[in-house]
């Protein structure tokens, strides 16, 4: 059977029927980064001759080994991890059809705590939205240093630049992919979900129609002073000038061996200081603010909002490693909850929301909601081997998950996609959330 092929602004490209998808597997949407190019704004991807072979995953961003949390087996959220090549700034769609037109899309952001993760992870294949009438297309972006120092002489949030160059390209590519470029969801979670929130409040009008936050916050970008305290610090560490000259000829293997000395750098009020050194920088040319303070100010306004949380979020990082989760619902709320809670507000004329609340059998059961738990439900992959045993997502698997709430759960990120209804009532001034938790219709609060 011949590989379907589809020409996009650089060159053509051959990909694979899977089941009920056809899938592009690393077509690149913009050039690959190395030296001092690892920190300037991306660039076009290059052209090239004949048909480009895409139905191999690509090269992924420079990350170091995050694929266990404690005892947890997170590798089907995180991916395969870093595989070195520079072309790594890449998209992979699936889509029913690439001969059809006018599908929704849906671009996927992933998580990882901006140092890690890939779109190439077992969770986030997007063969059930397209069983679904839905164009997925999911981005790698530059991760860490190269994507989130904060480097004087350097445009600041690279990795941010990099997924509005990705939505970008969709912009020009997707028609020929069968999406509709005028009906295009980008949706994040985790570092994904605030980078979401950040296309939001800054992304050109017309680029994207609707937006998801999961497990995001609208308050997590560093002041400069606290992004500017991780550089001087890393580049203590590495024994280099702060600038793109003193880093441009540090490898990415070294990039990664220092970052363990630069956790906690940006002081313990911000949200995210325990869990990781990089985040977006606001007061920037590229995020003049907090997301949720540039929304509250009218950027986004003809774009609506679905954005959720995770009942027990902290539980990820508290469980596997053996800590109590006596602070739990503290520590959600304070690096989620509240930053959610702001964008939602900002935003509540044009927002959905809802809160995930079924609890993983997972570590006795005391995983429960925990922060990534929401994901085998949103992509329909609950069913995932992966996602089985003693040290996984969904527990030992003597307990199915309800079949029920993944349906409900991933038809109504299909449905927001489409048409812009998750199948609930509004946020609005009533302030609703619904809440998903089992096979029951529905529950609010």
């Amino acid at each position: 059977m011949p590989q379907p092929v589809v020409r996009t602004t650089a060159g053509a490209v051959a990909g694979t029927a899977a089941g009920p998808a056809v899938v592009f597997r690393g077509v690149p949407y913009a050039a690959g980064p190395v030296g001092a190019e690892r920190f300037a704004a991306p660039l076009p991807p290059p052209h090239w001759d004949g048909v480009r072979d895409a139905s191999e995953p690509s090269p992924t961003a420079p990350a170091p080994e995050r694929g266990r949390f404690g005892a947890l087996d997170l590798s089907p959220v995180i991916g395969p991890g870093w595989r070195p090549g520079r072309d790594y700034l890449t998209a992979t769609v699936w889509t029913p059809d690439p001969g059809t037109g006018g599908l929704p899309v849906l671009v996927f952001v992933h998580g990882g705590g901006f140092l890690a993760g890939s779109a190439g992870a077992p969770v986030h294949d997007g063969s059930a939205f397209a069983r679904d009438g839905v164009v997925q297309v999911a981005l790698n972006y530059r991760l860490g240093v190269p994507g989130w120092l904060h480097l004087p002489g350097a445009p600041a949030n690279r990795g941010l630049l990099d997924v509005l160059a990705g939505l970008a390209w969709v912009r020009e590519n997707i028609a020929a992919f069968g999406g509709d470029p005028d009906n295009v969801t980008v949706a994040g979670q985790s570092a994904g979900a605030i980078i979401t929130g950040a296309v939001l409040a800054t992304a050109p009008r017309g680029l994207v129609r609707r937006v998801v936050s999961q497990s995001g916050s609208g308050l997590a970008g560093f002041s400069i002073e606290q992004a500017s305290a991780t550089t001087a610090a890393l580049a203590a560490e590495l024994g280099v000038p702060p600038t793109v000259a003193g880093f441009a000829d540090v490898s990415d293997e070294r990039l990664i061996a220092a970052l363990p000395a630069v956790m906690g750098t940006t002081g313990n009020t911000h949200p995210l200081a325990a869990i990781t050194p990089f985040s977006l920088v606001s007061g920037t040319e590229s995020l003049p603010g907090q997301p949720s303070e540039l929304v509250a100010a009218g950027a986004g306004e003809d774009v609506t909002l679905l954005i959720g949380t995770n009942r027990d979020e902290a539980n990820l990082y508290l469980v596997p490693t053996g800590l109590p989760t006596t602070d739990g619902a503290a520590m959600t709320a304070r690096i989620f909850g509240t930053g959610t809670a702001a964008l939602a507000d900002a935003h509540a004329s044009a927002t959905y929301r809802y809160e995930f609340a079924w609890r993983s059998p997972a570590f006795g059961g005391q995983l429960g909601s925990a922060h990534c738990m929401e994901l085998p439900f949103v992509f329909d992959r609950t069913g995932l081997p992966a996602l089985r045993g003693p040290e996984a997502l969904l527990g030992l698997g003597a307990a199915e998950p309800p079949a029920a709430l993944a349906e409900r759960m991933h038809r109504a990120w299909v449905r927001f996609a489409a048409s812009g209804d998750p199948g609930w009532p509004p946020y609005g001034p009533d302030r609703h959330i619904e809440v998903l938790r089992s096979s029951e219709r529905a529950h609010t609060h």
